[in-house]
């Protein structure tokens, strides 16, 4: 019988595509459990922003969306979206009249109709296929930026010594600066060996499976919000910006620079902060130099190239053809931009202000990351900041600089880290693949195959906390939700018709059923307000109550000290076996129950 050999190329690059489906397969997973954790009603507050503006596009025709607090990528995204779901399932456009007692609505403005559920559902799928695009996208970028550790050094010397006018040249073949622009003088060749390619391709996976496995990210892919869009573009604006780096500064890399910034501006149209990426084809042009010392001189050339305009020019195009309304809109873009940067600086935010730094860094440590995926994170920092090639200053710098930025404002939201985390997660990655090539290299220098295990067993043995704290989030999201337990306990116990304020955060309930009033938290009015407009029930939700008895709100804390003093009708609270916030109905009017009681 011939024995068919398969050659050692094919057999790696087949593990590589089987590795790469598997990651994707098990992202894609983690992001689908719990997805409709909600139905039929959505809880997460923010989502509304998205479909509303869209609902209202569709049933209007009207394009502009007359909102920018976010910019409008995802909304125009969610409003092809409605198109095709109402066209298909017939679904209403329009939420119902409002319902108003006691001088409050019956819903807030984050409340969406049961009928409205699936334009949402379907926005969520598009941000969750985001997600795991991201994953895929991010297996790449590290195959050019890994440390070739059997590339031969060159001297500094040697690019210190070239004639200044060959090291000023910006663009083309013509240049004689290191071939794949690497800062500080020491040039690879013009080709990766097969050892480099290796581990290269090592460290994409790796940052790629720590992006599958980040609770941060895997939290968000199930949220029609622009966090997961805006890393997916930042991701896209980093492999072209690396791609550039990776070859000599001729004509495909001036291509791939104006592609970065292409996508740049794709990130800035869907969530403003991750503008900042902007700064990556920068630093990919900028490395050309060959070395700090020589950007003066190089300058000089450099700003008579074509190539550093036409990337801003393509950053500036995207982020216009995708929000056009700041042209015909710029008024309201400018006052909603106005607003959200008063908001985060000076309005401020109750439960979400204060130590934004101190914040930032404990929610990665303990939720967001992990202290494994954190500690590899910082690593992966400082080990590129060492190096200080091109490759490690595109991959580096962004991060940095955008995480200092959104430490500033007083407000602070975990989701304002997300642009930056696909530059952790390979960060990350790349320094654990070249831990795992040092590994292989000492131990394996005599017997091949204890070396593979040992790198092997270095990977998977990181991997185990991040896998484990994503399965557990997969897990808690498909728990069943105190609001939902709670709604379904008003349903079964309290009377039709009974007049109930609700504050954020709480169960939605049909104003038809019973007499709603909502506001967004209970402590805008005192309890003789609420029992002098009818009120017999309130409901409230530590989401939203726990940030007021914090320092700062005494007023809020004391009436809400006096709301729990009253009785609790009911009470749900998260378990191992229930995930949510703390629900609690009280009874505002305890006296009436007595006098009912007593009635014959």
């Amino acid at each position: 019988m011939t024995r068919i050999t398969i050659p050692r190329a094919t057999r790696v690059a087949l593990a590589r595509t089987v590795a790469l489906a598997a990651l994707l397969v098990v992202a894609a997973g983690l992001r689908i459990a719990g997805m409709a954790f909600d139905r039929p009603y959505v809880y997460y507050p923010d989502e509304y922003a998205i479909v509303k503006p869209a609902l209202d596009m569709v049933a209007t025709g009207d394009p502009d969306p007359h909102t920018f607090t976010y910019p409008s990528f995802l909304i125009y995204a969610e409003t092809g979206i409605v198109q095709v779901v109402h066209a298909v399932t017939g679904a209403p456009l329009t939420t119902p009249a409002q319902v108003w007692f006691g001088g409050l609505p019956g819903s807030g403005p984050s409340d969406l109709a049961q009928d409205l559920y699936q334009y949402d559902l379907w926005g969520r799928r598009l941000v969750g296929l985001l997600g795991v695009l991201t994953v895929l996208l991010l297996a790449f970028p590290g195959r050019v930026a890994a440390l070739s550790l059997r590339r031969r050094k060159v001297s500094s010397t040697a690019t210190r010594e070239q004639p200044e006018a060959t090291r000023a040249e910006p663009d083309g073949a013509r240049s004689a600066a290191p071939e794949n622009g690497e800062a500080g003088g020491t040039p690879r060749g013009p080709s990766m060996s097969a050892w480099d390619r290796e581990v290269g391709w090592l460290a994409g996976l790796v940052g790629a499976g720590f992006y599958a496995l980040a609770v941060l990210p895997l939290d968000y892919s199930r949220f029609l919000t622009t966090d997961i869009p805006s890393a997916f573009f930042t991701a896209a604006t980093l492999i072209a910006a690396v791609a550039a780096v990776s070859r000599p500064p001729d004509r495909t890399s001036n291509r791939f620079l104006i592609l970065s910034g292409l996508f740049a501006g794709m990130a800035a149209s869907t969530k403003y902060n991750a503008a900042v990426v902007a700064i990556v084809p920068a630093i990919a042009y900028l490395s050309r130099a060959g070395s700090l010392q020589a950007i003066p001189t190089w300058l000089r050339g450099a700003v008579r190239s074509r190539t550093p305009y036409l990337t801003a020019l393509a950053a500036v195009v995207a982020f216009v053809v995708i929000t056009p309304m700041i042209i015909f809109d710029t008024g309201a873009v400018i006052n909603d931009l106005t607003g959200v940067i008063f908001h985060y600086n000076v309005q401020g935010h109750p439960g979400a202000q204060g130590d934004t730094i101190g914040y930032y860094v404990n929610y990665l440590w303990t939720t967001g990351f992990g202290p494994v995926l954190s500690v590899l994170a910082l690593a992966g920092i400082v080990w590129a900041l060492v190096r200080h090639r091109a490759s490690d200053l595109v991959l580096v710098v962004f991060p940095i600089v955008y995480f200092l930025m959104v430490s500033i404002p007083e407000v602070h939201f975990e989701r304002d880290l997300m642009p930056m985390v696909p530059f952790l997660a390979l960060l990350a990655g790349r320094f654990v693949a070249d831990a795992a090539a040092t590994v292989y290299e000492l131990i394996g220098r005599r017997r091949r195959f204890l070396g593979a295990v040992a790198a092997t067993v270095l990977i998977a043995l990181v991997a185990v906390q991040p896998a484990a704290a994503a399965v557990q989030d997969a897990r808690v999201t498909r728990l069943p939700r105190t609001e939902t337990i709670a709604r379904n306990w008003v349903y079964g116990h309290l009377m039709s018709g009974s007049a109930i304020v609700r504050e954020e955060y709480t169960p939605q309930l049909d104003p038809y059923s019973y007499r709603v009033g909502y506001t967004w938290t209970l402590s805008t009015y005192d309890l003789a307000w609420y029992r002098s407009h009818g009120f017999r029930y309130a409901i409230a939700s530590s989401r939203l109550y726990d940030r007021y008895f914090a320092p700062g709100y005494p007023t809020e804390a004391a009436f809400y000290n006096e709301l729990f003093s009253l009785p609790v009708v009911y009470e749900i609270q998260p378990s191992s076996t229930v995930t949510g916030p703390t629900i609690i109905i009280l009874d505002l009017q305890p006296g009436l129950a007595a006098q009912q009681a007593r009635s014959p």
